[in-house]
């Protein structure tokens, strides 16, 4: 397939600058988990939260070099229009699940660990399934272009592709511990 319509060009752009934006979210909430959790879920945030600036910061570098403004925040319906309602939700499910976890943690002084995280990473297993899989196809798609900002792009969401391989691993070691606590 060689890749050659602007439109496709700027679909794929604004799909990643949107998918920007959605792990800066992300992080946050991480943060915020970070901050509000002890012992194993605060380690398993702080270590996906260090990723995930990492890959953040990545990803920006090599959308500012293939041109992609990214100093204004879209609005929110520019960000749908850019990743979808499946993205949205994503992001929805994470801030849910620190609600929960920081509001029982407040109401009780802790939080029943193993019946919140669960079944929320199980299904942010199949969440990152999706977005590695779109990731690979924009990787397959920009490997025909010869633009080398382009190329550099694409170098960037091989990496990105493994870091999130990374911290989807360390998430099903932590479903996995969870289900062995009493």
């Amino acid at each position: 397939m060689v890749y050659r319509r602007d439109t496709e060009r700027l679909a794929i752009l604004n799909s990643l600058k949107g998918l920007y934006w959605i792990l800066v979210d992300v992080k946050s909430q991480l943060e915020r988990l970070r901050k509000e959790t002890n012992r194993l879920l605060k380690f398993h945030s702080t270590l996906a939260y260090n990723r995930l600036s990492t890959i953040t910061s990545n990803l920006k570098e090599a959308l500012s070099f293939a041109d992609v403004d990214l100093t204004e925040r879209p609005t929110f319906d520019e960000l749908r229009s850019y990743v979808g309602d499946f993205a949205i939700e994503v992001l929805n499910d994470l801030e849910r699940f620190v609600d929960r976890i920081v509001n029982d943690r407040k109401r009780r002084g802790m939080f029943d660990l193993s019946s919140h995280i669960t079944s929320y990473l199980t299904k942010l297993d199949t969440q990152l399934n999706v977005l590695i899989g779109f990731l690979k196809f924009y990787i397959k798609i920009l490997s025909n272009v010869k633009d080398p900002k382009l190329q550099a792009l694409r170098f960037s969401l091989q990496t990105v592709v493994k870091d999130l391989m990374v911290i989807q691993r360390r998430h099903k070691q932590v479903a996995h511990i969870t289900n062995l606590s009493p």
